[in-house]
Protein backbone atom coordinates (compact mmCIF):
# COMPACT_ATOMS: atom_id res chain seq x y z
CA UNK A 1 0.00 0.00 0.00
CA UNK A 2 1.37 3.75 -1.01
CA UNK A 3 0.91 6.11 1.34
CA UNK A 4 0.56 9.83 0.11
CA UNK A 5 2.75 12.33 2.37
CA UNK A 6 0.54 14.91 4.31
CA UNK A 7 0.91 18.00 3.46
CA UNK A 8 3.33 18.74 6.88
CA UNK A 9 5.59 16.15 5.42
CA UNK A 10 5.46 18.03 2.21
CA UNK A 11 6.20 21.17 4.29
CA UNK A 12 9.09 19.57 5.93
CA UNK A 13 11.08 18.62 2.84
CA UNK A 14 9.88 21.52 1.10
CA UNK A 15 11.84 23.03 3.57
CA UNK A 16 14.57 21.31 3.32
CA UNK A 17 14.93 21.84 -0.30
CA UNK A 18 15.10 25.74 0.44
CA UNK A 19 17.71 24.87 2.61
CA UNK A 20 19.57 23.36 -0.46
CA UNK A 21 18.82 26.26 -2.59
CA UNK A 22 20.21 28.56 0.27
CA UNK A 23 23.24 26.90 0.01
CA UNK A 24 23.51 26.77 -3.82
CA UNK A 25 22.54 30.91 -3.48
CA UNK A 26 25.82 31.31 -0.89
CA UNK A 27 28.18 29.56 -3.10
CA UNK A 28 27.49 31.02 -6.08
CA UNK A 29 27.62 34.83 -4.42
CA UNK A 30 23.96 35.66 -4.05
CA UNK A 31 23.74 36.34 -0.17
CA UNK A 32 20.77 38.07 0.08
CA UNK A 33 18.95 35.37 -2.06
CA UNK A 34 20.70 32.89 0.74
CA UNK A 35 19.70 34.51 3.54
CA UNK A 36 16.10 34.90 1.66
CA UNK A 37 15.76 31.47 1.22
CA UNK A 38 16.87 30.12 4.61
CA UNK A 39 14.65 32.58 6.38
CA UNK A 40 11.33 30.82 4.03
CA UNK A 41 12.90 27.86 4.96
CA UNK A 42 12.51 28.35 9.04
CA UNK A 43 8.96 30.21 8.14
CA UNK A 44 7.88 26.99 6.60
CA UNK A 45 8.98 24.69 9.58
CA UNK A 46 7.15 26.59 12.12
CA UNK A 47 4.11 26.21 10.33
CA UNK A 48 4.55 22.35 11.13
CA UNK A 49 2.36 21.81 13.66
CA UNK A 50 3.07 17.87 14.08
CA UNK A 51 5.62 17.52 16.62
CA UNK A 52 8.07 14.17 14.73
CA UNK A 53 7.42 16.34 11.41
CA UNK A 54 8.38 19.75 12.71
CA UNK A 55 11.65 17.44 14.93
CA UNK A 56 12.68 16.37 11.61
CA UNK A 57 12.58 19.21 9.32
CA UNK A 58 14.72 20.83 12.34
CA UNK A 59 17.47 18.02 12.37
CA UNK A 60 18.06 19.21 8.41
CA UNK A 61 18.01 22.90 9.00
CA UNK A 62 20.44 22.90 11.91
CA UNK A 63 22.92 20.92 9.86
CA UNK A 64 22.20 23.69 7.35
CA UNK A 65 23.01 26.00 8.81
CA UNK A 66 25.96 24.96 9.85
CA UNK A 67 26.93 24.48 6.63
CA UNK A 68 25.98 27.95 5.75
CA UNK A 69 28.20 28.97 8.44
CA UNK A 70 25.47 30.63 10.63
CA UNK A 71 26.84 28.77 13.94
CA UNK A 72 24.10 31.54 16.08
CA UNK A 73 21.34 30.09 14.08
CA UNK A 74 22.59 26.64 14.14
CA UNK A 75 22.11 26.51 18.02
CA UNK A 76 18.53 28.10 18.21
CA UNK A 77 17.19 25.33 15.92
CA UNK A 78 19.32 22.83 17.79
CA UNK A 79 17.27 23.68 20.86
CA UNK A 80 14.31 23.60 19.18
CA UNK A 81 14.34 20.35 18.33
CA UNK A 82 11.61 18.24 20.57
CA UNK A 83 12.97 14.27 19.59
CA UNK A 84 16.11 13.58 21.11
CA UNK A 85 17.12 10.70 18.57
CA UNK A 86 16.64 13.95 15.40
CA UNK A 87 19.05 16.28 18.05
CA UNK A 88 21.58 13.45 18.72
CA UNK A 89 21.40 12.98 14.36
CA UNK A 90 21.99 16.46 14.11
CA UNK A 91 24.81 16.83 16.92
CA UNK A 92 26.56 14.15 15.21
CA UNK A 93 26.41 15.69 11.64
CA UNK A 94 26.99 19.17 13.03
CA UNK A 95 29.84 18.73 14.91
CA UNK A 96 31.44 16.57 12.29
CA UNK A 97 30.90 19.73 9.86
CA UNK A 98 32.85 21.93 12.41
CA UNK A 99 35.25 19.32 13.26
CA UNK A 100 36.62 19.17 8.94
CA UNK A 101 35.53 22.90 9.04
CA UNK A 102 38.68 23.45 11.94
CA UNK A 103 36.38 24.48 15.02
CA UNK A 104 37.79 21.25 17.29
CA UNK A 105 36.49 23.56 20.12
CA UNK A 106 33.13 24.36 18.63
CA UNK A 107 32.38 20.55 17.71
CA UNK A 108 33.44 19.32 21.13
CA UNK A 109 30.72 21.86 22.66
CA UNK A 110 28.18 20.79 20.35
CA UNK A 111 28.47 16.77 21.37
CA UNK A 112 28.68 17.77 25.21
CA UNK A 113 25.40 19.28 24.76
CA UNK A 114 23.51 15.86 24.24
CA UNK A 115 21.31 14.32 26.32
CA UNK A 116 21.13 10.57 24.39
CA UNK A 117 24.28 8.36 23.49
CA UNK A 118 27.12 11.05 24.42
CA UNK A 119 29.41 8.10 24.33
CA UNK A 120 29.00 7.72 21.24
CA UNK A 121 29.07 10.87 20.08
CA UNK A 122 32.44 11.19 21.58
CA UNK A 123 33.47 8.04 19.79
CA UNK A 124 32.35 9.45 16.55
CA UNK A 125 33.82 13.15 16.63
CA UNK A 126 36.98 10.94 18.04
CA UNK A 127 37.61 8.64 15.02
CA UNK A 128 36.86 12.21 12.38
CA UNK A 129 39.56 13.99 14.33
CA UNK A 130 41.46 11.19 14.15
CA UNK A 131 40.85 10.55 10.05
CA UNK A 132 41.34 14.40 9.35
CA UNK A 133 44.33 14.45 11.64
CA UNK A 134 43.81 16.78 14.02
CA UNK A 135 46.05 15.95 17.11
CA UNK A 136 44.56 19.22 19.01
CA UNK A 137 40.71 18.08 18.56
CA UNK A 138 41.91 14.74 20.18
CA UNK A 139 43.18 16.14 23.18
CA UNK A 140 39.90 18.41 23.73
CA UNK A 141 38.53 14.73 24.08
CA UNK A 142 40.97 13.78 26.91
CA UNK A 143 38.55 15.53 29.74
CA UNK A 144 34.72 14.62 28.22
CA UNK A 145 35.84 11.13 27.54
CA UNK A 146 37.86 10.48 30.70
CA UNK A 147 33.91 9.95 31.71
CA UNK A 148 32.88 7.05 30.33
CA UNK A 149 36.23 4.13 29.93
CA UNK A 150 34.84 3.12 26.61
CA UNK A 151 35.34 6.21 25.20
CA UNK A 152 38.82 7.03 27.11
CA UNK A 153 40.27 3.22 25.43
CA UNK A 154 38.85 4.42 21.92
CA UNK A 155 40.53 7.56 22.42
CA UNK A 156 44.03 5.75 23.66
CA UNK A 157 43.92 4.07 20.34
CA UNK A 158 43.55 7.13 18.39
CA UNK A 159 46.24 8.82 19.89
CA UNK A 160 48.24 5.48 19.52
CA UNK A 161 47.57 6.48 15.53
CA UNK A 162 48.01 9.89 15.91
CA UNK A 163 51.18 10.05 17.73
CA UNK A 164 53.62 7.01 17.05
CA UNK A 165 56.23 8.43 18.83
CA UNK A 166 53.91 8.15 22.11
CA UNK A 167 53.52 4.95 22.04
CA UNK A 168 55.05 4.01 24.99
CA UNK A 169 53.48 6.07 27.46
CA UNK A 170 49.91 5.65 26.16
CA UNK A 171 50.31 2.12 26.28
CA UNK A 172 51.78 2.20 30.04
CA UNK A 173 48.30 4.37 30.87
CA UNK A 174 46.54 2.13 29.10
CA UNK A 175 47.85 -0.80 31.50
CA UNK A 176 47.63 1.23 34.26
CA UNK A 177 44.15 2.19 34.26
CA UNK A 178 43.45 -1.70 34.01
CA UNK A 179 45.33 -2.61 37.27
CA UNK A 180 43.56 -0.10 39.19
Amino acid sequence: MYFTPTEEENMGYAAGCLADIALAQKQIGDSDGAIASMERAMALVRRISNEDYRSRALKVLAVAQTRFGDYAACRQVLDEITRESDRRWAQKEIAELQARAGFAAEAVRTVETALIERRKLFDELAQVFSEIGDREGLKRLFRPCAHEINSAYHLCGLLAKNYPDQLTPIAEAVVNAESN
